[in-house]
């Protein structure tokens, strides 16, 4: 009975680990280079092969899932890491601090971003007042949050 279970556990696995491997070459295929593509009204991949400084911005609400690599948000004093295991649900704009931690040309990060009523996925929004890619004073981005 135990062998039974572990074998049902490893084909999960492997199922898994395939499914998740599927998802990196098909979000690898639509975003050829570095970058964010919008495939469809809101839903963007991205593209990210090395680490990146840590971008000050606001999210919109969202479902964001990662094929390969990671990255960490920091919302108020909580940092929060998702990766191929684990997802981020936005359910409210919030602002927050997003940083790719693990990324290369081998292993690029590929996220993938279902925005909620078409809105930007996140870091496409620059802090209010700033131009894109600009990043604001920490106290001028986490208004409010304590």
């Amino acid at each position: 009975m135990r062998s039974m279970k572990n074998a049902t556990s490893e084909r999960e696995t492997r199922r898994m680990q395939a499914d998740q491997e599927e998802l990196a070459e098909r979000i690898a295929r639509a975003t050829p280079h570095e970058g964010t593509v919008e495939v469809q009204p809101g839903l963007h991949f991205r593209r990210c092969s090395r680490p990146t400084e840590r971008l000050h911005s606001f999210t919109k609400p969202s479902f964001c899932v990662i094929a390969q690599g990671s990255k960490e948000l920091v919302v108020g004093d909580d940092h929060f890491r998702y990766d191929p295991a684990h997802y981020m649900i936005s359910t409210v704009e919030l602002p927050m601090i997003g940083q790719v931690v693990e990324a290369s040309p081998e292993r690029v990060h590929r996220p993938e971003t279902r925005t909620v009523s078409g809105c930007p996925p996140f870091g496409s929004e620059a802090t209010p007042g700033r131009p894109a890619g600009v990043p604001a004073p920490p106290d001028a981005v986490m208004p409010g949050l304590h």
